[in-house]
C-alpha cells in the first residue's frame, strides 16, 4: 500500500503502476497507456490500461490523497481517494507480475498527455510519510508505516521488515 498526493495539476494526473517504466518513458506513454501499465486519471476518475479507459471512481484534485493498494497474490489493484475505496471496492484485475516485461511492477505517475507540458508535482508515501504532512498517523497491521488514511486490511507498507515477512 502507498499513498500519492498530487500537489499541482491533479486533474491531469495518471497514478498507478507499470511493469516497464523505462519503456513507457522512451515511448512517451502516460501511466496506463501500455499493456503492462494501469492508471487512475484525475480528471475523470476512469481507470486506464492498454490505452483504453473504463469507468472506475471519482475525480481528484490537488492535495487529495490517492491510496494505491496492490495485491500481487490475487493480481488486483484498488485505488482510494481520501481514504474511500473507489469502484465500490471492486478491484482492477492486473496481469501477474511474472508475466510482465520486467517481472515486477513499479509505482508510476505521469500527466495524461505524457508530453511534459503539464507540470505534475507529486509526493509518494510508502510508509515513511510526507515531510510534516501526516495528521492522523495510521500504520499497517504489523504496526509499520505512517499514512494519512487507514491501511486497507491485508495490505502493508513497503519496508524491509514487511518484505522479509511477505517477500
Amino acid at each position: 500500500y502507498a499513498e500519492f498526493k498530487p500537489t499541482s495539476n491533479a486533474v491531469q494526473a495518471m497514478i498507478g503502476i507499470t511493469s516497464d517504466p523505462s519503456g513507457d518513458a522512451r515511448n512517451n506513454y502516460y501511466t496506463g497507456q501500455s499493456a503492462s501499465g494501469y492508471g487512475y486519471y484525475g480528471s475523470t476518475g476512469n481507470s486506464w490500461n492498454n490505452n483504453s479507459d473504463s469507468s472506475y471512481g471519482n475525480s481528484h484534485a490537488n492535495n487529495d490523497i490517492i491510496g494505491v493498494a496492490l495485491n500481487l497474490d490475487d493480481n488486483e489493484l484498488k485505488f482510494y481517494v481520501n481514504g474511500t475505496v473507489q469502484n465500490s471496492g471492486t478491484a482492477i484485475s492486473i496481469t501477474a507480475a511474472a508475466s510482465t516485461p520486467l517481472g515486477a511492477y513499479f509505482a508510476a505517475a505521469s500527466d495524461f498527455s505524457a508530453s511534459g507540458s503539464n507540470l505534475l508535482t507529486t509526493k509518494w508515501n510508502f510508509g515513511a510519510s510526507y515531510p510534516a504532512s501526516i495528521s492522523s498517523g495510521n500504520s499497517d497491521a504489523n504496526g509499520y508505516g505512517n499514512f494519512e488514511y487507514a491501511v486497507p486490511s491485508g495490505y502493508y507498507s513497503l519496508c524491509s521488515k514487511n518484505l522479509a515477512e511477505f517477500g
